[in-house]
């Protein structure tokens, strides 16, 4: 498998900038990696957060074990992080997953005709 498909396809099914890795671009790779970690750190600890309040609710008998209730609950939860920051940390995902299978894939191009000259 040609170098650029391969990170390419590195880069889109298993991790962001997971590409680069296989190109030994191990100083990108990292810091997609950490960026893309940091981001999903905030997703999870606004998630755990809400299932946390949520879940103390069904345990005092303030909401029923209902799933239309709990999803009620869940949509009138205000959020415990700033919506502009969860935004933000989508936006970042999905800004270095794409840019991540783009630059992995033109870096493996350059190498590949770097290797035929």
């Amino acid at each position: 498998m040609k170098p650029s498909l391969k990170a390419l396809l590195l880069s889109a099914l298993v991790f962001p900038g997971a590409g680069y890795f296989s190109l030994n671009k191990a100083k990108h790779g990292w810091a997609f990696l950490m960026i893309n970690l940091s981001s999903l750190a905030v997703l999870m600890y606004d998630a755990m957060q809400k299932a946390q309040i949520i879940s103390e609710k069904i345990a005092y008998g303030h909401i029923p074990l209902d799933i239309s209730h709990i999803r009620q609950q869940i949509e009138d939860l205000p959020d415990v992080v700033d919506g502009n920051i969860i935004a933000a940390a989508y936006l970042i995902i999905l800004l270095l997953w794409l840019g991540g299978m783009i630059d992995s894939y033109r870096i493996g191009k350059i190498q590949e005709n770097s290797h035929r000259e």
